[in-house]
C-alpha cells in the first residue's frame, strides 16, 4: 500500500478542511494511506469519524502579530511533518500551492532533502494580490523541485504551463477537487434554516459566499443588485464571509449611498463548518461574479446543496456550468446583463428548481469519488515510477 503524507498546513484556518478530509477518504477507497499534517485550526476530525491520522504538527502559525515567531512555527512544523511522514512510511509528499511563496518553497525543500518525491496541487496559479518580481522568480525554483503537479481545471493547465515553460506537460495531471460536505449537510426546510441564522423570513434571498477578495466582483453584484432593487422590492442580498487584503469599506459606503442598507444582510466574518449548508439553504439563488479565478469550493458547494449559481464567464466557471442548463453565465463584470438574470431566475422556481436538478447530476457525473481517488493514486504512482529519481533541487 503507497503511504502519502498530504501536506496542507492551511486546514481548519481557512475553509480547507472538507477538501483535505474528502481527499483522504478518497484515496482511502483506492488502496493509499494518506497522513494529514496541518495546522492547529484543523476540528472537523474532532467533530466526526474519519479513517486518516491528522498531525497537526503546525501550531500558532496563524496567531500573533509577529511575522519573525510565525514563520519559526511554520519551519518547526514542516520540520517536524517531514520527521513524522518518514516515520510513518511515506514514499510522497503531497503539498497544496496557493502562493508560490517562499515559506512554500522551503517546506518542499524540507521533504526533498529527505528524499521523498514531491507532487503539489496548484489552487491559485498566479497571486490574486498584484505579482511581485520575487514570486514571478520563484516559478523557476518550484519548476525544478516538484516532481509532478495536479491543477482542478483545464484553464489552471494552460496558465501554468505558461509560467513552468520547461516543465513536461505530461507531468500536469487535471482531477476535479473533493470539497464537499460530509458532515453538515441540513436536513432543514429554507424557512428553518433562515430562523436559524436570523435571517429575514421572506422575500427571494441572493446569497454572496466565501472569502471577499478585489477580484471576487461584489462591487459587480452590489451595482447589478442595486438596478435590480429599483424594480422589485422583495430581494435581499446576503453576503457572508470574512475579508481578505481588501478595504470592505468601500462597499458599506456604495450600499449605504444607493440606499440599499435596508435589503442587504452582512455577515463579514468567517463562517462556521456547521453554519455553511444553512446560508445555501436559506438562499435562492447564489452569485459568483468573479474577475479571475482558477477553481471554485463556493461553486461545488452550491450545485451539491442544490442553490442555482450564476457565475460570471471565466473558464474555470464555465468548464462547469453551462448557460440555462445547469446554471445561469453573465460576461465577466457586466452589472446590466447580471441584474437582467438575477431577475429572471428570481421570477421563475420552476427554472430554478430544474437548474438544480442538472446540478446535481453535475456533482454525480463531474465529481466521482471513486474516480478522483484512482486519479490521484495514479499521480503518485507515476512519482515513484519516474527514472531520474525526482526532480534534482537547486
Amino acid at each position: 500500500m503507497i503511504r502519502v503524507a498530504i501536506v496542507e498546513h492551511v486546514g481548519g484556518h481557512g475553509g480547507m478542511e472538507f477538501y483535505d478530509f474528502g481527499l483522504c477518504e478518497a484515496l482511502h477507497e483506492n488502496g493509499v494511506m494518506p497522513f494529514l499534517y496541518t495546522c492547529d485550526e484543523t476540528v472537523l476530525d474532532e467533530k466526526a469519524i474519519f479513517r486518516t491520522k491528522v498531525l497537526k504538527v503546525y501550531r500558532g502559525i496563524y496567531k500573533g502579530r509577529s511575522k519573525i515567531i510565525r514563520g519559526f512555527r511554520f519551519l518547526k512544523g514542516a520540520l517536524d511533518a517531514a520527521k513524522g511522514a518518514r516515520q510513518n512510511g511515506c514514499q510522497v509528499a503531497h503539498f497544496h500551492i496557493f502562493h508560490f511563496s517562499w515559506f512554500e518553497y522551503v517546506e518542499m525543500w524540507i521533504f526533498k532533502r529527505r528524499g521523498f518525491r514531491i507532487v503539489a496541487t496548484v489552487h491559485d496559479v498566479e497571486s490574486f494580490n498584484a505579482v511581485t518580481p520575487c514570486e514571478h522568480g520563484n516559478y523557476g525554483k518550484f519548476e525544478k523541485i516538484i516532481d509532478e503537479v495536479i491543477v482542478h481545471t483545464q484553464y489552471a493547465c494552460k496558465i501554468l504551463l505558461e509560467h513552468f515553460s520547461n516543465y513536461p506537460s505530461k507531468s500536469v495531471h487535471h482531477i476535479l477537487p473533493m470539497d464537499f460536505d460530509t458532515v453538515f449537510k441540513t436536513a432543514l426546510s429554507q424557512l428553518e434554516a433562515r430562523q436559524f441564522l436570523n435571517l429575514p423570513t421572506s422575500g427571494q434571498m441572493i446569497l454572496f459566499f466565501g472569502q471577499v477578495k478585489e477580484v471576487k466582483g461584489l462591487d459587480v453584484l452590489l451595482e447589478a443588485f442595486q438596478s435590480l432593487v429599483e424594480t422589485r422590492k422583495d430581494v435581499f442580498l446576503v453576503i457572508a464571509g470574512k475579508t481578505w487584503q481588501v478595504n470592505f469599506g468601500k462597499y458599506e459606503h456604495f450600499i449605504v449611498k444607493n440606499g440599499l442598507s435596508d435589503h442587504v444582510v452582512l455577515r463579514v466574518n468567517y463562517i462556521e463548518n456547521g453554519a455553511v449548508p444553512l446560508y445555501f439553504k436559506s438562499a435562492d439563488m447564489i452569485v459568483l461574479p468573479y474577475k479571475k479565478i482558477f477553481n471554485s469550493s463556493v461553486l461545488q458547494r452550491a450545485l451539491d446543496y442544490g442553490t442555482p449559481a450564476i457565475v460570471s464567464d471565466l473558464e474555470p466557471l464555465t468548464e462547469i456550468i453551462q448557460d440555462r442548463v445547469n446554471g445561469f453565465v453573465f460576461s465577466t463584470g457586466d452589472k446590466k446583463e447580471l441584474s437582467e438574470k438575477l431577475c429572471q431566475l428570481a421570477d421563475d422556481e420552476d427554472l430554478r428548481m430544474r437548474l438544480v436538478a442538472r446540478g446535481r447530476e453535475t456533482v454525480e457525473k463531474m465529481y466521482n469519488h471513486a474516480m478522483i481517488g484512482e486519479q490521484t493514486k495514479q499521480v503518485f504512482i507515476k512519482a515513484l515510477l519516474r527514472k531520474d529519481k525526482g526532480r534534482a533541487i537547486h
